[in-house]
């Protein structure tokens, strides 16, 4: 993980549609971003979706020191938002990391192949890739609550191209 997050502060929780609420983060008044490296294991999907979906789920396979590093924040964030009634959906789970990826609008996700391409390739899966992932907040449902964590900015390398791309620019 390339981010070291001394001042983390949490905004008051707002309620959002269908009582939902949200708490923002932030690392001294700064949006939280990170660096990670890993390979696709889930293609960006919806459950039941239509495939046109433009919010849609990934899960990356991360290195064992990055995936305990970011478990470790996400539960020093948990704590310090002092939730322990309801279920926690973990972002990572045996090293693998569950985020979100916008692939239009406002917060679409940058995309860089290894020959400068701009667009996401025909399919994800297996490919080694460097990504920049933004942590929003926090949601809180009646019933669970986890970290938004989003990715805006993929860069992926050839299938089986197992050197992996460098990341050192990708945050602008």
């Amino acid at each position: 993980m390339q981010s070291t997050f001394e001042n983390i502060i949490l905004s008051v929780p707002k309620t959002g549609k269908l009582g939902m609420q949200f708490i923002n983060v932030a690392n001294n008044t700064d949006a939280m971003f990170t660096k990670l490296e890993g390979t696709v294991v889930f293609e960006p999907s919806v459950f039941n979706g239509t495939g046109e979906e433009s919010r849609k789920g990934i899960v990356l396979e991360l290195s064992e020191k990055d995936a305990n590093d970011l478990a470790a924040l996400e539960i020093r964030i948990r704590m310090m938002a002092g939730i322990s009634v309801t279920k926690w959906n973990f972002s990572v789970t045996n090293s693998r990391l569950k985020a979100k990826i916008n692939m239009c609008g406002a917060r679409r996700c940058e995309f860089e192949g290894p020959n400068g391409e701009s667009t996401p390739p025909e399919s994800l899966r297996g490919r080694e890739v460097s990504v920049v992932v933004a942590i929003r907040g926090i949601y809180q449902q009646k019933k669970a609550s986890g970290l938004m964590l989003d990715v805006v900015a993929l860069r992926y390398s050839e299938v089986g191209d197992r050197k992996g791309p460098s990341y050192l620019d990708m945050l602008k």
